[in-house]
């Protein structure tokens, strides 16, 4: 099913579909999904990176989430000051923003829409935060994806990203950090899946520092291939988990290291 009206927080407390970034853990092992998802005595907070890439979010393609949400403080003041701070007390239903992160937000987004191919894909018709469920063919487990933005009579996912460099070869590294091939992999078979269409996976990628240019990425089709063969090798293995109730970790047995092949160089 696809729902166009979720909460974020519901999406995130459902638990009986699989989601990229329970995907990712399980790959690096078993174990990290289950002390994430299933123990119960470990807690998750975001990073103030992450924090600053939920309000751009909220910002841009959720513009009435955010005035509901944040308050500017006075300007030239910050957090310490005695005018903050009886804003705060004033707003306890808001989050008060320092001045200076409230005009650094706004720059942001008046740099994206400033340039064309950011301001056409955040203004073309289209549905933002949906959240997609389905099952996997092969196993029968629930998988889930939510895409920024979906823009159906182009077959389009815009996933919009925030860094602080978005140049080619930084991104590029930061995407197979992060392993966004596998967000491409999983949301096009979502989709597929659920629509019967064939989705382009576009990365609109906004720069949080100065001067907050704007890029646009896609993966070539061999990477999504790889994408999806990861996604199949962690449904396994989730898969056997739960019928054994056994989360495995790095293995018990004796790994072999080796030095990189940059390290290997003989003494002279």
């Amino acid at each position: 099913m696809i729902l166009t009206d979720e909460p974020i927080e519901t999406y995130h407390s459902e638990s009986e579909h699989l989601s990229k970034s329970g995907i990712d853990l399980i790959l690096q092992s078993p174990r990290h999904y289950w002390d994430r998802y299933r123990n119960k005595k470990t807690g998750y907070s975001p990073t103030s990176a992450q924090n600053l890439g939920i309000m751009i979010h909220e910002m841009l393609l959720e513009p009435h989430l955010f005035e509901t949400k944040y308050i500017c403080g006075p300007e030239g003041s910050n957090r310490t000051h005695k005018a903050f701070k009886e804003l705060v007390r004033e707003n306890e239903d808001k989050q008060v923003l320092p001045y200076a992160e409230w005009q650094k937000l706004h720059t942001i987004k008046d740099s994206a829409l400033s340039q064309r191919s950011s301001k056409l894909l955040l203004e073309y018709e289209g549905q933002n935060e949906v959240s997609c469920y389905w099952k996997d063919e092969r196993t029968g487990r629930g998988l889930k994806c939510r895409p920024d933005r979906l823009i159906g009579d182009r077959s389009l996912v815009v996933d919009l990203k925030t860094t602080e460099d978005a140049s080619y070869d930084k991104f590029t590294r930061k995407a197979a950090d992060f392993g966004y091939h596998r967000s491409v992999a999983l949301t096009t078979r979502g989709l597929k899946e659920l629509t019967g269409d064939d989705y382009t996976y576009l990365f609109l990628v906004v720069e949080t520092k100065p001067p907050f240019n704007v890029a646009t990425f896609k993966y070539e089709f061999d990477d999504i291939v790889l994408g999806n063969d990861e996604i199949n090798l962690a449904i396994s293995l989730y898969d056997e988990a739960v019928k054994t109730g056994f989360w495995p970790g790095y293995g018990s047995g004796i790994q072999t290291l080796t030095l990189p092949p940059w390290k290997k160089r003989t003494a002279v």
